[in-house]
C-alpha cells in the first residue's frame, strides 16, 4: 500500500515442545526475514492452544495507498493472474510438497516494490486475500463507487474458470485505480521497472460492480465468521 516493513513481532502459542517443531518453525521465519530484509524485534511464546500472531511494523515510503479515496471514471488494474493460490491449495492437497505451483499458496509474494511505484500515481489499492470480488467490493464501499469489469481483460490461470478465480482468496495481487491524467506516466514507470499490470474496467457513479453488463455477486469468497 505504498509503505515498507521495518521489522516484526511474532507471539506464539502452542502445545509441542519438540526440537523438530521449533526448527521448521524457525526456518520458515529465516526465510521471510531474508527475503523481505526484516528482522524479528520482539514478541511472545506461551504454552497452550495453537496460535499464531504477526505485527509488522513499516515505514511511509511516499503516498499511502487508501481504498476510499477512488473517484468516478477511474481506470481499475490488476497486478498480476488470478487463481494461482487456489491452484497452489489443490496442489499441496493432492501431493502434500512444495513445488512450482504449491508455493503460490504456501509462499506468496508480498508486492512491496509494486506497491511503492503505483503509490505515486493511484488513487486506491487493495490487496486480494479474500478473493477478487469480495475486496474490490471493500474498496468499492470505501470509495462509494462501482465498477464496470470486462471478463475478457481479466487474467487468470487457464487450468481454473473465470467464476473461481474471481472468487478464490490468497492470490495476494493487488487491485489498484488510477486517474486517467496518471495512466500514461504510470505505463511509462511500470515499463521501466518491467512490472506488469492489467486494465480491467472502469469506476462508475452507481455502487453496483458489473461484470460484462451484469451485476455479480460480492459474497463468494473468504468468510472469516
Amino acid at each position: 500500500m505504498g509503505s515498507y516493513p521495518l521489522a516484526f513481532q511474532l507471539s506464539l502459542s502452542t502445545r509441542e515442545n519438540n526440537h523438530k517443531f521449533f526448527s521448521s518453525f524457525k526456518k520458515g521465519l529465516h526465510d521471510f526475514s531474508n527475503d523481505y530484509k526484516v528482522g524479528l524485534t520482539g514478541g511472545d511464546l506461551v504454552r497452550g492452544q495453537y496460535q499464531i500472531s504477526v505485527t509488522v511494523i513499516g515505514k511511509q515510503h511516499s503516498k499511502i495507498l487508501f481504498r476510499n479515496n477512488c473517484s468516478v471514471g477511474d481506470i481499475v488494474f490488476l497486478s498480476g493472474q488470478l487463481g494461482n493460490g487456489l491452484l497452489g491449495m489443490q496442489n499441496f492437497k493432492k501431493f502434500k510438497r512444495k513445488n512450482n505451483i504449491s508455493s503460490a499458496y504456501l509462499k506468496p509474494k508480498a508486492l512491496i516494490d509494486y506497491g511503492k511505484t503505483i503509490a505515486e500515481f493511484a488513487s486506491s489499492a487493495i490487496d486480494i486475500s479474500d478473493g477478487f470480488l469480495q475486496d474490490l467490493g471493500h474498496l468499492s464501499k470505501a470509495s462509494k463507487v462501482g465498477f464496470q469489469l470486462s471478463s475478457s481483460s481479466i487474467p487468470y490461470n487457464s487450468n481454473l474458470s473465470l467464476k473461481q478465480c474471481l472468487n478464490c482468496g490468497d492470490d495476494y495481487q493487488l487491485i489498484f485505480t488510477v486517474p486517467k491524467k496518471n495512466i500514461q506516466p504510470l505505463t511509462k514507470m511500470m515499463k521501466r521497472k518491467k512490472f506488469k499490470m492489467f486494465q480491467i474496467g472502469t469506476s462508475v457513479q452507481t455502487k453496483n460492480i458489473f461484470l460484462d453488463g451484469k451485476i455479480t455477486s460480492l459474497n463468494k469468497g473468504y468468510k472469516h465468521f
